[in-house]
């Protein structure tokens, strides 16, 4: 996706703030739309993030039902996506991570508790995610005959989703370090993460780390 073709939000204090400010941008985005304050342009940020969280969380709770039915949830999914009443595609997987998404499902329900408004369904959002985890370590101790300790293991993918570098609480390294506390051998690929981005994010830099070039020959 190119960048300067998604839409660009922005405000400013001022009437002046917000004219120059859309000069500046539409320099380098195709579409630039002016929020009337600063509160309603943050306010925007936190309804895309919580909207996607929730549907997240939605398809990943549907994912464990369809596994413990025998049912292939990627093809529900894309049979719904057929359907034209709203509904979007999500895929099922450990949970969301990265910098966006757990900080402003944080701040929706901070903001919420300030106003005195209770947000039950982005509390059981919180939870959810967090579940996912251990959904997906206990899946994986599912599928070894082995003890962890006697298995080696390559995730295949660790940022927290395509095409980024990023691993800030990525579901990925989490599982990552999960298994090396298990004593199990871990090595990892992604073409987007370099070694001293995935050392940074350890417990124990120096021990056990495996970054594999390429999955050629494997």
């Amino acid at each position: 996706m190119n960048p300067f073709k998604v839409p660009k939000l922005l405000s400013g204090k001022t009437l002046q703030c917000r004219n120059l400010g859309k000069k500046f941008y539409q320099i380098m985005f195709e579409k630039v739309i002016v929020m009337k304050s600063i509160e309603s342009a943050e306010f925007t940020k936190l309804v895309e993030n919580i909207y996607r969280s929730v549907n997240i969380a939605l398809v990943n709770e549907l994912k464990i039902v369809a596994v413990k039915v025998k049912l292939n949830i990627h093809e529900c999914i894309e049979a719904a996506s057929t359907k034209p009443f709203g509904y979007r595609p999500f895929t099922p997987g450990p949970g969301f991570g990265g910098s966006c998404l757990p900080k402003d499902l944080n701040a929706i329900r901070q903001l919420a508790r300030e106003h005195d408004v209770s947000t039950p369904l982005f509390d059981a959002i919180a939870t959810s995610n967090s579940n996912q985890l251990e959904e997906a370590y206990q899946w994986i101790e599912s599928c070894l005959q082995k003890p962890l300790s006697e298995q080696t293991i390559l995730l295949l993918g660790i940022s927290h989703k395509t095409n980024t570098s990023t691993l800030t609480q990525s579901p990925g390294v989490l599982i990552y370090k999960r298994l090396l506390a298990e004593g199990c051998s871990v090595a990892a690929y992604d073409p987007n993460v370099g070694i001293e981005t995935l050392k940074n994010m350890m417990d124990s830099p120096s021990k056990g780390l495996s970054l594999i070039p390429s999955l050629e020959g494997l």
